[in-house]
């Protein structure tokens, strides 16, 4: 077979990936299907093939083009996303789901992820079913699960778009900068913005003598820390933060207010908890974390299933059976089957049990690893 050039194949692509942005998906296909043996090592190449197969629907050639794709770069993002949404629309749902939670481990703030868990969910907790999922791609709401191929603007209207933007950008450059210093930005969460340590408020016990000793500055400084933490939505470094003051040597009038913020911190799911605390951390200091989340993978043994509860021994770190780091006696209050010799993956919260060293985990979510 006849070679072709470098150039011819450089400019099959560049006009295939031009006209991919001009969402001329069919062109792009008849451009880019005839040069498969120049291409055959080039994840680029199938992934527009994929995608414009999607965008016309064509599923089934869609997925061959995206599991080539993904052959030559597992890491290519945007392509598993549009294998993701193959495997919803052939009802492979349990595969959809294991692709997105894989992308959200990798980029917890993948939004295209996060939207395909949360679409899938929404369909789940209906009567439709997989009504629900066939009216999905009826109304091509599922190409709002893949990134959007951009646009294609020729060299002149880059240009006219350049200058009008400087335009834009330099007049009401002064009025704006001016309105910046007049207007402070109103908090997202006013009614944690509203708890503030008052010039009455006793900052610290003198009679208190913690182990976290702190002086007036550091009560402050770590009280304005977890208002600044909730404004972040980083809610679980909040209440870490939030037991620092309850264990130090801070008035109890400071304590009060720090604990009226504790029930503002949100449950996390897996798609909005991107990082835990180390296991090793928590045991170095355990009241320290006394309410927190975590989110820890292992296996469970001694399961006990009594009522409305389930407790067992939750087996941190042990999920491909080579390093135990620890064994932590849980529960949980929903019901779900648990196999011994299966690995999961846990959201629980951290409690200090009574009389005794060491953490319980009340567990508010799991799932099995490898689904």
């Amino acid at each position: 077979m006849k070679s072709i050039p470098a150039g011819r194949k450089r400019t099959a692509l560049a006009r295939a990936a031009r006209l991919y942005r001009a969402r001329k998906f069919a062109q792009v296909i008849r451009v880019l299907e005839p040069q498969i043996p120049a291409y055959r090592e080039n994840a680029r190449y199938f992934y527009f093939l994929g995608m414009s197969c999607l965008y016309t629907g064509d599923y089934g050639t869609a997925i061959t083009y995206f599991r080539r794709c993904t052959d030559l770069d597992c890491g290519h993002t945007n392509a598993r996303l549009g294998l993701a949404v193959v495997h919803l629309r052939r009802n492979e749902t349990r595969e959809s789901l294991r692709i997105w939670l894989e992308i959200l481990e990798e980029d917890p703030k993948n939004r295209y992820a996060r939207l395909g868990l949360e679409t899938v969910r929404k369909i789940a907790g209906t009567e439709d079913g997989d009504d629900g999922i066939e009216a999905l791609f009826q109304d091509r709401k599922d190409l709002a699960l893949i990134p959007s191929p951009g646009f294609y603007l020729p060299g002149w209207a880059k240009w006219l778009i350049a200058a009008l933007a400087v335009l834009l950008v330099l007049v009401p450059a002064g009025f704006a900068a001016r309105q910046r210093l007049l207007e402070k930005p109103q908090p997202q969460r006013p009614e944690i913005a509203a708890v503030k340590i008052e010039s009455a408020d006793v900052v610290l016990d003198p009679e208190n003598r913690a182990a976290n000793m702190l002086t007036e500055r550091e009560v402050r400084v770590i009280f304005d820390k977890i208002k600044d933490l909730f404004e972040a939505y980083e809610d679980n470094l909040a209440r870490r933060e939030i037991n620092r003051l309850l264990l130090s040597n801070a008035g109890q009038n400071i304590k009060n207010k720090a604990r009226s913020l504790a029930p503002f911190v949100r449950t996390p799911t897996f798609a909005d908890f991107p990082a835990s605390f180390a296991y090793q951390d928590v045991m170095k200091d355990p009241l320290l974390y006394d309410g927190c989340f975590v989110r820890w993978k292992g296996r469970i043994s001694n399961v006990n299933i009594s009522g409305k509860r389930i407790d067992f021994d939750f087996l941190v770190g042990y999920d491909e059976q080579k390093v135990l780091q620890g064994i932590v006696p849980s529960w949980m209050e929903f019901a779900a089957k648990l196999e011994q010799s299966f690995a999961y993956e846990i959201i629980g919260r951290v409690a200090i049990p009574s009389g005794r060293p060491g953490i319980l985990l009340q567990v508010l979510s799991l799932h099995e690893l490898g689904l």
